[in-house]
């Protein structure tokens, strides 16, 4: 126990939380918190224990909720992972619930001293949850850290789900995943893939979430793809060639690449062995267009006028425009 003392005593970084108001927390507080029954971070700044602390919290509606979390490094940079909080939630009898978007575990960052700022934790409650339990855990046996802040959730209200509470700069300079989510979303409306990537990029800093990596990295391909589409030339509508009124495969889901999907398509419309492809209006007209002109192919656009590019995710009509320019006659094969 004495070496504790003192290495604690030697850390610099302990020092300097200490004499910032961080304090080792009393003995009946950490009792309290053992039995989930004090919140203890909620009065003053205090050090986080190695030991786990859990907080019993009781919800009275559903909906979204929130966490605001301040976690203090005596450091002089930003640090990540240095404490976990577990999310856990029970009905009125105590049966653990499934969680609604399976990310029950929030791994925090540390800021120094003098620019700190809480870190909001989102998480929606699963039906039938009565009693929500938040674990905090230091990951570092050597370093002390400090945390202020509620073990106990807070209900979003609705005007707080509405429109950004942000701008775009402010939301990417943030850690609030509801104010990123917010730009993302208007970003999928307006197809804008620049500004999805910013904010996407941001979340997968953060969180490392496999689904925002997939997202990322399937608009980075969309936009690769259609960045590097090949010209081709536009043929007559007098000249023979692939009647191509269906895909040759199954149609392209956003959980695949679309550059992928596109090399299988492509296979199907080489077997033709015609230089010529008529792509006429239908189903998948645009998935139909985007292949031929990607396998290289004189085109014949036969009848098509209105372009619907459908479900197809993030892919505008002006991403359509583009590839229509392609299919110029004056192109090269």
């Amino acid at each position: 126990m004495a070496s504790k003392k003192s290495s604690r005593r030697s850390n610099p970084h302990a020092r300097k939380l200490v004499r910032a108001g961080y304090r080792r927390l009393p003995r009946f507080l950490l009792a309290l918190a053992k039995l989930c029954l004090a919140n203890p971070f909620v009065y003053k700044p205090a050090l986080l224990p190695r030991r786990k602390i859990t907080v019993l919290g009781r919800v009275s509606r559903g909906g979204q909720h929130c966490f605001r979390l301040s976690v203090a490094t005596g450091g002089l940079v930003q640090e990540r992972a240095v404490a976990k909080l577990t999310i856990s939630c029970f009905s009125l009898f105590g049966m653990k619930l499934s969680s609604v978007n399976r990310h029950d575990t929030h791994q925090l960052f540390a800021d120094p001293l003098d620019t700190i700022e809480p870190q909001p934790i989102y998480f929606a409650l699963p039906k039938g949850a009565f009693w929500v339990t938040a674990t905090i855990e230091r990951l570092t046996d050597t370093q002390h850290v400090g945390m202020v802040g509620s073990l106990r959730p807070n209900t979003i209200v609705s005007s707080q789900r509405g429109g950004p509470v942000s701008s775009l700069e402010q939301a990417l300079n943030s850690r609030d995943r509801l104010a990123l989510e917010t730009h993302l979303e208007q970003a999928r409306v307006a197809c804008d893939r620049k500004t999805a990537c910013l904010v996407l990029a941001r979340l997968v800093f953060l969180e490392h979430r496999e689904h925002d990596q997939t997202l990322l990295r399937q608009i980075n391909d969309i936009q690769h793809t259609l960045d590097h589409l090949p010209a081709a030339r536009r043929a007559g509508h007098d000249m023979p060639g692939f009647d191509y009124k269906e895909l040759q495969t199954a149609p392209w889901k956003n959980s695949v690449l679309l550059s992928s999907w596109l090399k299988s398509e492509i296979l199907g419309l080489d077997r033709s062995d015609l230089p010529v492809v008529s792509v006429g209006a239908g189903p998948n007209e645009v998935l139909r267009l985007m292949a031929a002109v990607h396998a290289g192919k004189m085109i014949s656009l036969d009848g098509t006028g209105d372009w619907d590019t459908g479900d197809l995710p993030w892919i505008s009509k002006r991403d359509i425009d583009a590839i229509l320019a392609l299919t110029h006659e004056s192109a090269p094969l």
